[in-house]
């Protein structure tokens, strides 16, 4: 009996931790968290986003003119209302065109030459698409994805190699302020902005002990901009193409509650299993005793 309440414990555990979390706006609001770090003297602005929550969204906020266009940060926030947003993409200052590719909505929007993809799928679990220069990057299947960089870390390692990635623009190597976004083994999104002027390396280091297993550059210097909590972090000093942007939604997308039953299942199955043994044997030892 104690085994069986044990068991049932277990897997209301398990479906209340993956199934049914994020049911409402303000468990929702709990899953968009805003800190200010501090990295050896360097002030960090950094939202991390429970992915696994069923209401929130990725995207990407378009000047309202759409793309080569551009627009002041506080307008972008203002037309998309995002619970949180940061820098995106590098642009030409001169044509207002994205360096990379853009996914909004599941359609690819525009096509650039550079730049990793960061990807979100309609279950919100990510993934990072690699790239050679000038080379077209598979984002099919993606509801948003944000091509940028350079790639700060894969896989938990440094992968700081701009020019590998065709980035010759000597600013990359300079002292200026930086953006980054980056996820965890657990599916959390991590968007880092430092106001302060510091070297690609260290933006490497300080997304890695925010927990990242991969880390994407995003747009710096002036266009460096951040919003969380209902306020400008960090006020960029010129006009945006293109920003990243967390939301939340009036209801649960049905593609990550469909996941999170799925994950259940398996951990439950696993569970199931682990216990299995022992219950064969609390059954043979009162099987055992009933034959006395």
């Amino acid at each position: 009996m104690e085994l069986g309440r044990s068991h049932l414990a277990a897997g209301m555990f398990l479906t209340a931790a993956l199934g049914l979390l994020a049911v409402c706006p303000a468990e929702a609001a709990r899953s968009i968290a805003y800190t200010r770090q501090a990295f050896h003297g360097v002030t960090a602005h950094v939202v991390t986003v429970n992915l696994n929550d069923p209401r929130i969204r990725v995207s990407i906020g378009l000047p309202r003119r759409g793309i080569g266009h551009s627009e002041t940060f506080a307008a972008l926030m203002h037309r998309h209302q995002p619970a949180a947003a940061i820098t995106g993409t590098f642009f030409s200052t001169d044509s207002l065109l994205p360096v990379g590719d853009i996914v909004t909505s599941g359609r690819r929007v525009y096509s650039g030459p550079a730049g990793a993809g960061f990807c979100v799928a309609s279950d919100n679990t990510t993934a990072i698409r690699a790239r050679r220069y000038g080379r077209t990057v598979n984002l099919r299947g993606f509801e948003t994805a944000l091509c940028t960089g350079p790639t700060l870390l894969r896989n938990g390692a440094n992968a700081l190699y701009p020019r590998a990635e065709g980035y010759r623009d000597p600013s990359l190597w300079a002292l200026r302020p930086r953006a980054a976004v980056g996820r965890t083994r657990h599916n959390k999104l991590v968007m880092a902005a430092v106001p302060q002027a510091i070297h690609l390396s260290r933006m490497r280091s300080i997304m890695k002990a925010l927990g990242c297993v991969d880390a994407l550059g995003l747009d710096g210097g002036s266009s460096t901009a951040f919003y969380a909590g209902g306020r400008m972090r960090v006020r960029p000093g010129r006009r945006l193409t293109n920003v990243l942007t967390v939301s939340i939604a009036e209801k649960p997308a049905a593609m990550v509650t469909a996941r999170l039953n799925r994950e259940r299942d398996v951990r439950l199955a696993a569970l199931q299993h682990k216990r299995r043994p022992a219950m064969d044997a609390a059954s043979l030892a009162l099987a055992t005793i009933g034959a006395r």
